[in-house]
């Protein structure tokens, strides 16, 4: 995609296969493989499973319909997935008990109560503790910091924080540097997922930058620098996380597809289509619509100075119409080719 500023005074003008189907409940067909009475068993779901087919294979068809009560939230069952693990405990040939393993420390238990089902959602402890990750940039971000051992989620969370001050796909240089003081959830001693970022360091270009995590009394978390001023500024550095810079702004650049001298008035932020777009800046929609060579095209307007134009998007986010209000980081398009493009930016 592309991000222009232009003037005010002149602004442009514009799951699986049969998982999540509903349930028929009032088939007939034979259990093939009963399951032993008092016995607690554990299905893990293989892939094209469903939860009647599950059923059946147990020989405990006729206790689904219980569980299916017409009116109730059922998607937890309904969005059940490859690998996913189902504990049932029967009494005889009924089922007494089922628990939906949701995450290694969330389940989702049905329990019979006369001829019916209750549910309640059980929830393990976690332990926490504070891990530290840190390295240096020698080719980009996300190889330093999976050397670092961070996952996907942390390395998106770190430039999340430092988005107002660093542009990411601009900014950075080899020999650039970042360290994290990040939660570790662990359940019996064994690690369970990445936690919340509680402080972190980026040495951009000479210039370091630092952010640690804070929740006031009326629970709002956010990161501040350690004099306590919140990171947050006007304008995002970019509108893609973890793009590259595919071209920079250039008066004198010859046109990849036209093959003439023209001027190329913005930035252009490569990334996958789809890739989701932010608004730089909180502001009001003035165009919607297609603009020439850039395409499908949003132009917002910030305050009483700037508007920013966003290009070569592949479709619009739902609320953007021409008078509808943005908020800073929220999507407003994706990534894509349309217009005059060598490839989706």
């Amino acid at each position: 995609m592309q991000v222009t500023d232009l003037p005010l005074k002149s602004p442009s003008p514009q799951a699986f296969p049969d998982v999540d189907r509903d349930l028929d409940v009032s088939e007939t067909q034979e259990p093939t493989t009963p399951v032993q009475a008092g016995k607690r068993t554990t299905v893990v779901v293989k892939r094209g499973d469903t939860l009647s087919a599950i059923f059946i294979r147990l020989g405990i068809y006729s206790d689904l319909a219980q569980i299916l009560k017409p009116g109730e939230d059922h998607r937890a069952l309904k969005k059940i997935y490859p690998g996913q693990k189902l504990v049932f405990t029967l009494n005889g040939p009924q089922l007494v008990r089922l628990e939906v393993v949701q995450a290694p420390y969330r389940s989702l238990v049905y329990s019979r109560h006369n001829d019916s089902f209750v549910t309640e959602t059980l929830h393990r402890q976690l332990d926490t503790i504070l891990q530290y990750a840190g390295g240096h940039i020698d080719s980009s971000l996300y190889l330093a910091g999976k050397r670092a051992g961070m996952s996907d989620t942390l390395i998106q969370d770190l430039v999340h924080i430092f988005r107002w001050d660093i542009d990411f796909a601009l900014d950075l240089r080899v020999g650039d540097s970042f360290s994290i003081l990040y939660e570790k959830h662990l359940l019996d001693g064994e690690e369970v997922e990445d936690g919340e970022i509680a402080a972190a360091e980026f040495v951009n270009r000479g210039t370091t930058y630092r952010a640690y995590r804070y929740t006031d009394e009326s629970g709002h978390t956010d990161y501040y620098t350690l004099e306590g001023k919140s990171l947050h500024k006007a304008f995002l550095r970019t509108p893609v996380q973890l793009a590259r810079i595919s071209s920079y702004f250039n008066p004198r650049r010859r046109h990849p597809i036209l093959n003439v001298i023209r001027a190329h008035k913005g930035i252009d932020y490569a990334a996958p289509t789809g890739t989701p777009i932010k608004a730089t800046g909180a502001g009001r929609v003035i165009y919607r619509g297609t603009k020439g060579q850039y395409g499908k095209v949003i132009v917002l307007r910030h305050g009483n100075i700037y508007t920013t134009l966003y290009a070569h998007m592949s479709r619009y986010a739902r609320g953007t119409g021409v008078g509808h209000k943005v908020k800073q980081g929220q999507t407003i398009g994706y990534v894509g080719s349309t217009g005059l493009s060598t490839g989706p930016h």
